[in-house]
This record gives C-alpha cells, structure tokens and sequence, in this order.
C-alpha cells in the first residue's frame, strides 16, 4: 500500500545531478519511460537491497552499464538521509524505522514509500555437500563453534567453513538478531596477509570451498556467479526452502519488506516519477519478477 509520509511542505531540497555516462539509445518501456544514462535516477540503496537496485536499474534502462547510477550507502537512513539532501531521487531499502522517519518530518521532507518486494535471509553451501537442511538450532550452534563438522548432524565428515558478514553490516546485524549466536567460540575462514611488518590474518569473503556455509540475501542469487569453486546449493532452513512462495506468504524463517520511495515533490512528468510509476505497474512487476526479484 502506498504511503505518504509527512505533511506536504514546501522543502526547497535539489535533485541531485545526474550522472553522465556513455550516450546510448533509450529504452522504451510500455510507451511509458524512457531513459538513457544520462536521464535515468540516481538510486541510493544499502548493502541489503543493492541486488535489487542494480535489477531495477538494468531492467528499466535497458543496458547492463549502470555505472554512477547507484549509491551504497551504510544503512537506510544514510539512503533516507540522501535524498532527503538531493544526493539521489530515489531509494531502494528496506522499510525505515520510525527515528529516520522522524528525522524526515523535523526536515520537512515529504516522500512517497511504496513497498513492491520482498526478500529473504538465505543459505548457501557447496552443491557437492550432502547437506540440504539445516535448523535455526543448528545455525546458531555452528556459529557459536560448538558444531565444527557435517558429521555431527548427520552429514558427511567434513570440516564446515562458516563464513560471516562484515561487522556492523545490515546482513549481518539481520543475522545476530535472528540467530543470536555465542560468538566466543567461533572461528572464521581466513586468510594470512603478508606486510612490511610481519603477518597477520583476516576474514575472508565465502568462496564456496567444500565444506563451507555462508549465508546471504536470496535477492543476490540473481546476481551472484554461482561457479566458484562449484556450484552454490541452497540450504533448507527448518525444513522450508526459500523460494518465492514461502517467502512471500512468511513460512520462510526471515523475510522484510523491500520499499521505493521518492519525494513527493516529484513532478509528474519527471523521469524519477516515471521509473518510480513504472517499477509498481504490471508490465514492471513482470519485468522485475523475471529478472530475479520476489514481487509482491
């Protein structure tokens, strides 16, 4: 359901410029839109929904360059908080909290959130792995190192691998609250990085070695290669696999609501208003969905 927030000021806030790429044909939508690189809205989003925005992007522009088209930012209100300030004219996030929405009002920012997809907290390992189903119990227990082998539950007798998020990251933070692990005996994959001063070793990125675990968002399957080190199989998680219908009837064990949002400021006729218009139409629907997206 759309919905306007705040009471329709006058906020006096610029776009931002937008960004000059290679010149290329415009992409006819429906008769409804038409964007080159140079025309097309910037898009602010977080880690979370970064798959989405390049989906977005790619699929209403028409072309895989999308370079300078999209903004990470650290966290949705850092999204909110740059088009609040016309850094961008539109974001791609999950739902706000109520302290960012707040900061929008003491702004005097009215905007336009319309929620038109869904994502999922997702599981990954390598496809030769005779595991297929892990529990909310077992997850938490790995990543708290009490369970350091398959064979413990039933699998084959291989080391796991179980690789993390980044600290203080949206994925990960979705992670800590969902599964609260007991971090104390935890060991990550690293790896040994050789300086002027000696050695040291990091937290590495999943690289779907045997044996490995490692979680993601399901929006990132889409966009994700799927090759390294062989192919990447999708746990099941209590049971219930992650696929378009568990996630958007809510059997899945997490999922969040994925929003676009503007200003309400938009002209009709704007190019941010048209794509903002074209991503909640039938023909968009259809066109993200069959690009990877789980449309609701």
């Amino acid at each position: 359901m759309r919905k306007l927030l705040a009471i329709l000021l006058t906020v006096g806030l610029l776009l931002c410029a937008l960004c000059a790429c290679n010149k290329e044909k415009p992409r006819e939508a429906d008769g409804s839109i038409s964007f080159t690189n140079e025309t097309f809205p910037i898009i602010a989003v977080t880690g979370a929904t970064e798959a989405a925005g390049q989906i977005i992007a790619k699929a209403a522009l028409g072309s895989n360059d999308i370079s300078g088209l999209i903004i990470r930012k650290p966290s949705v209100k850092a999204a909110y908080d740059a088009l609040k300030d016309g850094e961008c004219s539109m974001v791609i996030a999950f739902q706000p909290d109520s302290q960012t929405v707040q900061g929008l009002l003491n702004a005097n920012t009215a905007f336009e959130m319309t929620e038109f997809s869904k994502d999922a907290l997702i599981f990954v390992t390598n496809s030769k792995n005779t595991a297929n189903n892990l529990t909310a119990e077992n997850i938490k227990a790995i990543y708290s190192g009490k369970i350091n082998n398959w064979k413990e539950l039933g699998f084959e007798d291989r080391e796991i691998s179980a690789f993390s998020a980044t600290e203080g990251t949206t994925i990960k933070n979705i992670f800590d609250n969902t599964f609260n692990p007991d971090y104390s005996g935890y060991k990550p994959p690293l790896s040994v990085i050789m300086t002027a001063n000696g050695e040291y070793t990091s937290p590495i990125d999943y690289d779907n070695r045997p044996g490995s675990l490692g979680y993601c968002f399901y929006s990132e399957l889409s966009t994700k290669s799927v090759e390294k080190n062989g192919k990447i199989k999708v746990l099941n998680i209590n049971k219930i696999a992650a696929s378009n219908e568990t996630i958007l009837n809510g059997s899945y064990i997490w999922t969040a609501d994925v929003a676009v949002s503007i200003k309400h400021s938009e002209a009709v006729d704007s190019k941010t208003r048209l794509l903002y218009n074209w991503i909640l139409s039938k023909q968009g629907k259809t066109v993200l969905k069959n690009s990877g997206l789980v449309i609701s």
